[in-house]
């Protein structure tokens, strides 16, 4: 049986949205320090070309938001959407 883990992977003094993210160059992208962080490979409609695309793309924009938190992140989105009504 599975366990959730509740701590923080780099702990709480080290949270994850300050860590560097790296492309491997095909499909996934991992935490400088080794970790996995996000995938493509099972984005079957794109092309080979369009998954190595997307999974550099993850991480330049990682790290170009490297130091916001997903809080902040989400407000700056939300100053940049249109509002509708």
């Amino acid at each position: 049986m599975a366990t959730e883990n509740t701590e923080p992977l780099f702990g709480h003094n080290n949270p994850m949205h300050i860590q560097k993210a790296v492309w491997d160059g095909h499909r996934s992208v991992r935490f400088a320090s080794g970790e996995g962080l996000a995938t493509v490979a099972y984005s079957y409609k794109l092309s080979h070309e369009e998954m190595h695309q997307a999974a550099e793309r993850i991480a330049i924009i990682w790290n170009l938001m490297e130091g916001l938190s997903t809080d902040a992140l989400r407000a700056a989105l939300a100053e940049r959407e249109p509002t509708h009504g």
